[in-house]
């Protein structure tokens, strides 16, 4: 099975064989299965290097559901489209679509809106969709921080989650390079 697990995004015939199998032989229910091929294609986008995850990543927030792994590939993406790594991938239009790509496929998804958001108003895209995005994002992160309430030092376990004050943060951010400086006053 490891085999096929290295590259199962560009083997999908055998990848398909051999899942069938797997499934047949171990798993009992589709959510199991969902998951252990979500988790086998995402393992073998991080055995990667470099510029090498940027087409996997992009095939694999295709073909996949929304899930946790589908959320970092996205962030992938957006990471090298904007050019952080290397300025020379630098792609505003594709950083756009899949910004909007991610944000439609989940529009309940906190960390799509708000990591869309930054991509926005970073590189001076549109403030008024980002403010739109955060705007969104506040009450559903309010509501889910209520549950979660984690003790300071339990903080780092809640690294893949986006947090209220970084929303805040952001959307004066936001109204700041709007020139909307009343506005980001509330929010800074």
């Amino acid at each position: 099975l490891s085999v096929y697990s290295e590259d199962c995004l560009n083997v999908k015939d055998k990848f398909n064989e051999t899942a069938v199998e797997y499934v047949k032989n171990y798993y009992t229910s589709k959510s199991d299965i969902m998951n252990w091929a979500c988790q086998t294609c995402f393992e073998s986008i991080l055995a990667r290097r470099g510029k090498e995850r940027l087409e996997p990543a992009k095939e694999y927030v295709k073909n996949f559901p929304p899930c946790s792994q589908r959320d970092v590939c996205f962030r992938i993406i957006l990471s090298y489209l904007s050019g952080l790594g290397d300025p020379s991938t630098k792609n505003i239009p594709e950083l756009k679509k899949y910004c909007e790509l991610w944000t439609a496929s989940e529009p309940d998804n906190v960390m799509a809106m708000a990591k869309s958001a930054w991509v926005y108003v970073e590189f001076d895209v549109d403030y008024d969709r980002a403010l739109s995005w955060l705007n969104t994002a506040l009450p559903i992160l309010k509501e889910k921080e209520k549950q979660l309430q984690p003790v300071w030092y339990y903080e780092d376990l809640y690294r893949d989650q986006v947090r209220a004050y970084e929303v805040l943060q952001l959307t004066g951010y936001a109204y700041m390079k709007k020139g909307s400086l009343k506005d980001a006053e509330k929010y800074l």
